[in-house]
């Protein structure tokens, strides 16, 4: 036992050592991207409220104060809604509520901010601490599921932590990297049977981080209501109130910051990038609607067949039929989610959903000798 646990301890340090390794790789080759700016004007507009002209001037110039010459020039100047937004401060405070509903995230850059980093450090350094948190995550939650198995999990371990796509989100403005961390909290508690409350607070905070997620949430407890009242013959009312909850927060976070819309995001992101929100109606057609989507399918190859073969694999291997029910809903909500925004080449929509199936299906792996560890004692003390 001595041993053992003097073996995990090492293991333990040395894992550490290449998270943290990897996290300090990855700040050290930031990006900034267009997003940056986005989330840099909602700091600031906390700053000082209504003043747009002075918003716009001190996130570009923060940004001008750490980023190169060319990363700079590229950011303002590659194309002419880039530049458009450097140069008219109504055209980039029009742009702001697509980033200001993203509560939990620009809170967390706001803590940051006050701790005294500067600006574009309090977005990129939360990123690089939030992509160390999410492998570490990853990694003790595996050690938990294969105790037996130390070098299985450090070797599993460095394989998800080095994903390129990981370290993409890592370097960038985005607050899909902790999604990844809290769609991994949320598989946690769905195998360890953690108390409800738990998990619809998890899910508040997803959804708190992206409305966008509202669907995810709102998915999540329609999928427990069936199970409930099918399998188990009792309806709880617990889960009516988490649908309004989540509901009602969703309504007041869109209503309070004007959010445009899902027309105007999706007529910004794949029919033409208007410079002035306000100056275009976003109109298109269902005919023009169906063909982006075909066209976007095509290059979801990768998406679709890691979620087909987690999903299939979970539903083949498991027992408890709850865990089959999220497994189902998590794999569902990859193509609603590219339904409603159909970016097929932006993997960093669809991983935390993926993130969250491949931790079930290791959870319900352990339990036969799929990969012969108890056969041939491979990985084992």
């Amino acid at each position: 036992m001595i041993f053992k646990t003097k073996k995990w301890f090492l293991i333990d340090i040395l894992y550490i050592l290449i998270a943290l390794s990897f996290s300090i790789y990855s700040f050290q080759n930031r990006e900034y991207d267009w997003d940056l700016p986005g989330y840099l004007g909602c700091l600031f507009e906390s700053e000082y409220p209504g003043n747009i002209e002075k918003i716009k001037n001190e996130t570009y110039l923060s940004i001008r104060k750490e980023a190169s010459l060319k990363q700079f020039d590229n950011l303002v100047g590659a194309s002419s809604y880039r530049k458009v937004l450097f140069e008219n401060a109504d055209a980039f405070n029009e742009q702001l509520p697509y980033f200001q509903v993203k509560i939990g995230y620009n809170l967390l850059v706001r803590a940051f901010y006050f701790m005294g980093f500067s600006a574009p450090y309090s977005v990129l350094y939360l990123n690089s601490l939030l992509f160390f948190i999410s492998i570490l995550f990853f990694y003790f939650s595996l050690k938990a599921i294969y105790l037996e198995y130390p070098f299985f999990v450090f070797f599993a371990s460095v394989l998800f932590s080095s994903l390129p796509v990981l370290h993409y989100l890592s370097r960038i403005a985005t607050p899909d990297i902790l999604l990844v961390l809290l769609l991994l909290v949320f598989a946690n508690f769905i195998i360890n049977n953690k108390n409800s409350y738990f998990i619809f607070f998890i899910i508040f905070l997803i959804m708190f981080s992206r409305p966008d997620y509202i669907i995810f949430g709102l998915s999540f407890y329609f999928f427990k209501i069936l199970y409930e009242y099918f399998l188990l013959k009792k309806f709880n009312f617990n889960n009516l109130i988490f649908i309004i909850l989540i509901g009602t927060v969703y309504f007041l976070i869109i209503k309070y910051y004007n959010y445009p819309g899902w027309k105007h995001v999706f007529y910004d992101s794949f029919i033409y990038r208007r410079n002035y929100i306000s100056g275009q109606n976003p109109e298109f057609s269902l005919k023009t609607y169906i063909d982006i989507i075909l066209k976007g399918i095509v290059n979801m190859k990768k998406v679709i067949l890691s979620s087909l073969l987690l999903t299939f694999s979970i539903l083949y291997l498991s027992k408890n039929i709850w865990i089959k029910f999220v497994a189902v809903n998590l794999f569902l909500n990859i193509y609603l989610k590219f339904l409603f925004f159909p970016a097929a080449g932006e993997y960093r929509f669809y991983i935390p959903f993926i993130f969250a199936l491949f931790l079930i299906f290791l959870f319900e792996l352990r339990k036969i000798d799929f990969i012969k560890l108890k056969k041939y004692n491979l990985f084992k003390l």
